[in-house]
């Protein structure tokens, strides 16, 4: 394992982080394209706020331990609350 990826092993909350602002940020950027330029990328749509909800969940929670059960339907849940949230904003996108 090289220096980067041992980082990123030891440290899950920070990559964690990272990806939750970067679907932040796609989020953030997709609207923009939407209100100003008139077009957008419905995956990118979907993905932005999926992608930051599941990770910072899991950056709010970081376990390396194999997940137990309760662990597990908590993830789907966030999982399941984050698809909705983005096909939410890509109905909104659309609606625009």
């Amino acid at each position: 394992m090289n220096r980067s990826q041992q980082f990123f092993h030891d440290h899950p909350r920070l990559l964690c982080g990272l990806l939750a602002l970067l679907g932040a940020g796609l989020t953030v950027y997709e609207w923009h394209a939407v209100r100003y330029e008139g077009f957008y990328n419905p995956s990118a749509a979907v993905a932005g706020p999926f992608v930051a909800i599941v990770f910072g969940a899991l950056g709010m929670f970081p376990k390396k331990a194999e997940p137990d059960e309760k662990r597990k339907k908590i993830l789907q849940a966030i999982a399941i609350v984050g698809l909705i949230a983005g096909v939410f904003n890509w109905y909104a996108m659309t609606h625009f």
